[in-house]
């Protein structure tokens, strides 16, 4: 977000280069796939971040007791 960020404050205005004259027409066919993968990326990085899936610790068993 801060190169989105950087190039769309800084560079654009003062530049105007809009990254047309990178040839990246050639990636024509793969932009859906990118576009995908990288919200599917996302999306599950951010899933395991915010439910804590990688960060959780297993605390040991504690034995139950009876009540009497």
């Amino acid at each position: 977000m801060a190169a989105v960020g950087l190039y769309t404050i800084v560079i654009w205005p003062l530049t105007f280069w809009d990254l047309a004259n990178l040839g990246l027409e050639a990636l024509g066919p793969w932009i859906g796939l990118i576009i995908t993968a990288t919200f599917a990326g996302g999306t599950l990085g951010g899933l395991c971040y915010f439910s804590g899936l990688f960060s959780k610790r297993k605390l040991p068993a504690r034995p139950v007791r009876a009540i009497r």
